[in-house]
């Protein structure tokens, strides 16, 4: 099959093996879209640690062509949770979706019944910038605000904004307005240290980007100011944030352009300077 491998030097096309089933990774799968992150980027650049060759690609939809577990069968279109059981991630420490098939354990494979099969590869980043409102009660009548400068935090207040949350996507920081919760989507330390000076006496910093390299935190600041540090991952339970994305007609504004893999160099690039998310069509 054709798949995009980073070998440990440089990310080409080429062709590999079809994967073989076994008793963790018991669900294969025909790719039919998969979107390109920033994670992806990185590994094809070397500068994520990964598994060397790997295939990338983590943001994904298909269909079923054969399983070993009772929970689905052939035909099934599915989409998938890439953060395993155990911790590690598909695209970075075991083979991912840029390529023809890919294979899953059944516990991170989910039914996806939405008409938009584009939408089913997007549901990975909607559960990450999903991950805030899972606790909806602490955000109750709190000033909010989104910082970053990347689509994932343009997605986070469109999330925020359907949950019935009020929060705004900030471009600047004025040294006037303070907050009780930051949310961030993408950092630097500049970033850091804005929203820092931007949060009240005792706020929140919701900390949601994955940076390839150490950022440096600026400790008086954040211990005299009694902040408050929160990382956050994944909104828990993908069910819900299917269901979530079939009910939220704004999210197809953020859905692009699909690319054939061998156009992946240009799809990069297009994925770096896009406000939506760029797809590798598979067949």
């Amino acid at each position: 099959m054709k798949a995009l491998v980073f070998d440990g030097s440089e990310a080409k096309v080429k062709k590999v093996d079809k994967p073989i089933l076994d008793k963790h990774f018991n669900v294969l799968i025909k790719v039919l879209y998969t979107g390109i992150c920033k994670t992806d980027v990185y590994v094809s650049m070397g500068k994520l640690n990964s598994s060397k060759p790997i295939i990338m690609g983590h943001e994904f939809c298909g269909y079923v062509v054969d399983s070993k577990s009772e929970s689905f069968k052939k035909g099934d279109f599915v989409t998938c949770n890439p953060i395993l059981e155990n911790g590690k991630m598909m695209g970075v420490d075991y083979n991912g979706s840029f390529a023809e098939y890919v294979k899953a354990p059944s516990s991170s494979c989910y039914v996806f019944n939405g008409d938009n099969k584009k939408l089913a590869a997007y549901i990975e980043p909607l559960a990450a910038a999903m991950a805030p409102i899972e606790d909806k009660e602490f955000l109750k009548d709190k000033e909010i605000a989104i910082v970053g400068k990347d689509r994932i935090g343009k997605l986070t207040e469109s999330v925020f904004r359907h949950a019935g949350i009020e929060a705004h996507f900030i471009k600047e920081f004025k040294s006037d307005v303070f907050y009780d919760v930051i949310v961030e989507s993408w950092a630097d330390e500049d970033i850091l240290d804005k929203c820092i000076d931007s949060l009240k006496t005792g706020g929140t910093l919701i900390l949601k980007s994955r940076n390839y390299n150490k950022i440096p935190l600026d400790l008086y600041k954040i211990v005299r100011k009694n902040i408050k540090l929160e990382g956050m991952y994944y909104y828990k339970d993908y069910n819900k944030v299917i269901n979530f994305a079939n009910c939220f007609p704004e999210i197809k504004s953020f859905l692009g352009k699909s690319y054939s893999i061998d156009d992946w160099k240009l799809a990069f690039s297009d994925s770096e300077n896009s406000y939506q998310k760029i797809f590798f069509r598979m067949f």
